[in-house]
């Protein structure tokens, strides 16, 4: 092991050249794919605080039972895409409007409407993309005998609505786009990576080629053979993913989304696991990288 290792030092500053730029261009890859997987997190939590403020609400009939109440509420909770349930009795729409608005509940006291609210049921979604099938859902059920009105909340006005909306569609179209971009990203890291790291083997094997010969001649195994390619490789993803991260600490203070920087981002991120899942999986092409050069090269006869 010892002389593998320092086999692989002596390989690495005899092509230190390229091994920097072997370093460089596996960092880069992987640095980019964390930048497009970061974009991706804040598109994605974006719309979910979209959706949250984009809300349904169910008007209920004043001769709704307690009974029925129940049945909406807890079949509306089984539908794609509702995130939470909530109940609003005739009592307590009243009390918010005392709350919140004192004048209009003077009036309501002064001209004894008593309380002209409706009960309802307010509707929370991952997405404004379920609020159609949740209408269709129950404009076709027998549950709409109970509902008087199906209507987007109301603490957003129109126009209000409008943005939010054009605003998810706009974020949910850059969310797949980073999902297709992130899928071509592990492509090309997977396949530009094996065929760097493959090269550089190569090369590395070019330059020792005789001393890989003598080892061969005087019976050497082939594992000892193998080993120091598979040591330099694994130095290599080693430096790759540590160059990666320089950047992302560096870089990541740099670049802001409305005074908010992109490490503030990536706190909400498994940065450690991630880093550790990227390391094993540069390692891992590594290994078989250098595998397949060595092994390439040793089924030629020796010259």
């Amino acid at each position: 092991m010892r002389r593998a290792l320092n086999l692989s030092a002596s390989n690495l500053y005899r092509n230190k050249f390229l091994s920097v730029a072997t370093v460089f261009v596996m960092g880069i890859i992987i640095f980019i794919f964390n930048i497009i997987l970061a974009i991706n997190f804040i598109t994605e939590t974006s719309i979910q605080s979209l959706s949250e403020k984009v809300d349904l609400t169910l008007y209920l009939k004043d001769n709704v039972t307690n009974t029925q109440v129940e049945k909406i509420v807890n079949e509306t909770k089984l539908l794609d895409g509702v995130v939470n349930v909530e109940f609003t009795s005739k009592e307590e729409a009243l009390q918010k409007i005392k709350a919140s608005y004192p004048n209009i509940y003077e009036s309501y006291e002064k001209y004894d409407l008593k309380n002209p609210l409706p009960a309802s049921v307010s509707i929370r979604t991952k997405s404004p993309d379920y609020h159609q099938s949740i209408e269709d859902f129950f404009k076709g059920s027998s549950l709409s005998a109970h509902i008087s009105n199906i209507n987007a909340s109301e603490q957003n006005s129109d126009q209000e609505k409008s943005i939010i909306s054009s605003v998810a569609k706009n974020l949910k179209k850059i969310t797949d786009i980073s999902h297709q971009i992130i899928f071509w990203l592990i492509i090309i890291f997977i396949t530009g990576g094996t065929l760097i790291m493959f090269n550089t083997i190569q090369m590395t094997i070019h330059d020792r080629r005789k001393e890989i010969n003598i080892m061969r001649l005087v019976g050497a195994r082939i594992a000892f053979i193998h080993l120091p390619f598979i040591i330099e490789a694994v130095i290599y993803a080693i430096l790759a993913v540590l160059f990666n991260i320089v950047l992302l600490v560096i870089l990541s203070n740099q670049i802001s989304i409305e005074g908010i920087t992109l490490q503030a981002f990536s706190k909400n991120l498994n940065l450690t696991s991630l880093t550790i899942f990227e390391l094993i999986i540069t390692i891992i092409l590594a290994i078989c990288s250098s595998t397949l050069a060595v092994h390439n090269y040793l089924k030629k006869p020796v010259a």
